[in-house]
Parts: structure tokens; C-alpha cells; sequence
């Protein structure tokens, strides 16, 4: 999805310079593709976010009604723009233009409030049962998430204050530089949360090593059964492999 959303990105900000700078005249067609592309990368965004917090809910079931409930809103939103947005850009009547310049705000405060508790729920899933368990290497995940949702907001906020500009679709520009920038935090939250269980897994295998070598220095073979002590030591120093996985819990 990460890629996708990068592809379609990509390929409608070409578009949007081209018919920025009067490459590509205005018309239904291309308003259509706006509108369509658009509503993609909304639904890849948000599915994006739940997917990460379904890393952390035992219950899969619910993660995926929570998916679908975010499916069905971000598309009636979807639909709405469409039937608004349009006939706007094309100016059939002023009636047109006037609805969607109040539209066009409110959408995205919409979409802004659900991007934000999509993201607090992930990070209340972290604090309530990473970090609360004893697992403080997710700290860094919850501060670097909290630091991007106020990030997300900023650039959010910015785009409706562009909008009230009077240079038409100023905030087209714009809004290719703020699906990118959600499109690296992604990226980024990604290489995160695979560093830090490379990192555990790491010493886990340094607890294993240093398990093996004290057995040597007490006289004992690795390959021979060990004595109960032993064996209570070795549980002791090298803990499970689950212990560093990102770990499933009821909600």
C-alpha cells in the first residue's frame, strides 16, 4: 500500500503541473481523475495507520470491522467531493462554487480529526501495552509517533488556510507535499519498528552466546543434558524469541 501510494502520488503530481502550467486543459475528465486519485490516497492513508495499530490488537476480527467502518466513511466522503467538487471546477453555477468552498474545509477537518485518532489509538496501544510492560525500547516509537501527529496537523491546518487563497488551487501544489511527507512518516515508522526488533533479536542472540560460554567455564558440555540449575540459568539469561516481538493484546 506504502508503494501505491507513492506510484499514485507521483504520477497525479505530474499531472497537476501540467495542468497547473496550461499543459492540460481543464475539463471533466481530468477534475474525474483528481477526484479519484484523490479518494485513493485518503483510503491508503487511513488503511495504512490501522494496519499498524492491528499489529498490536489480538482480536483480528475487530481490527478488520475497523478497517471497513474507515473504508465506508473515507468513501461516502469520497463520493461527496466527487458530486461537489466537480460541477465547482467546471463552474455550472455559482450555487456550486459557494457549497464547496464550505465543503472543501470541512472535509478535511473530517479527514484531519480521523487521522488523528487513528494515530492516538496507536499510540495509546504502544503506552497501554509496550511500554507499560516493561518494553521501554517502544518509547522512541511513541515520542517519534506523537512528534508526526502534531506534524500531520500543522501540514493539515496549512492546506485549509491555502484554500483560502486567491491563487486557484494553490493548495493542489500543496497537497502533493503533504502526501509525501505522509508517505516518508510511513516509510519511516516502518524501518523503526524493524530496527528496534533487528536490535532486540541482536542481544538476544549476545544472551544466548554469553549463556554458552559461561557453561564451558563451569565444566559443562552445551550438547549434554544440563542439570536442573543449569537449565533454570539458561531460562534465566536467554529469554524467548516472542519477548521481542510486537506482541498481540485484547483492547
Amino acid at each position: 500500500m506504502i508503494w501505491t501510494h507513492l506510484v499514485l502520488n507521483t504520477v497525479d503530481g505530474c499531472i497537476a503541473w501540467f495542468y497547473l502550467f496550461r499543459k492540460i486543459k481543464p475539463g471533466f475528465w481530468i477534475f474525474l481523475w483528481f477526484c479519484i486519485v484523490w479518494a485513493i490516497q485518503i483510503q491508503l492513508v487511513m488503511q495504512i495507520i490501522i494496519n499498524r495499530i492491528a499489529l498490536l490488537m489480538s482480536d483480528q476480527h475487530r481490527a478488520r470491522q475497523l478497517k471497513w467502518i474507515t473504508f465506508v466513511i473515507v468513501g461516502i466522503i469520497g463520493v461527496v467531493v466527487t458530486v461537489v467538487w466537480m460541477p465547482a471546477s467546471l463552474q455550472i453555477s455559482p450555487m456550486w462554487i459557494e457549497v464547496n468552498k464550505v465543503w472543501d474545509r470541512l472535509k478535511q477537518c473530517i479527514l484531519t480529526v480521523m487521522d488523528v485518532c487513528l494515530n492516538f489509538y496507536f499510540l495509546h496501544m504502544v503506552r497501554k501495552h509496550l511500554i507499560a510492560n516493561g518494553l521501554q525500547k517502544y518509547k522512541y516509537l511513541y515520542n517519534y509517533n506523537a512528534a508526526m501527529v502534531g506534524l500531520v496537523v500543522l501540514l493539515d491546518a496549512t492546506l485549509i488556510g491555502l484554500m483560502s487563497l486567491q491563487v486557484k488551487y494553490a493548495y493542489l501544489q500543496f497537497q502533493i507535499i503533504v502526501y509525501l511527507t505522509r508517505f516518508y512518516i510511513e516509510m519511516a515508522n516502518a524501518d523503526l519498528i524493524r530496527k528496534i526488533i533487528s536490535r532486540a533479536n541482536f542481544d538476544n542472540d549476545n544472551s544466548s552466546v554469553l549463556v554458552r560460554t559461561s557453561s564451558f567455564v563451569d565444566g559443562e558440555h552445551p550438547l549434554h543434558t544440563a542439570s536442573p540449575l543449569s537449565q533454570g540459568r539458561h531460562q534465566q539469561a536467554t529469554p524467548s524469541a516472542e519477548a521481542f516481538a510486537l506482541p498481540r493484546f485484547s483492547n
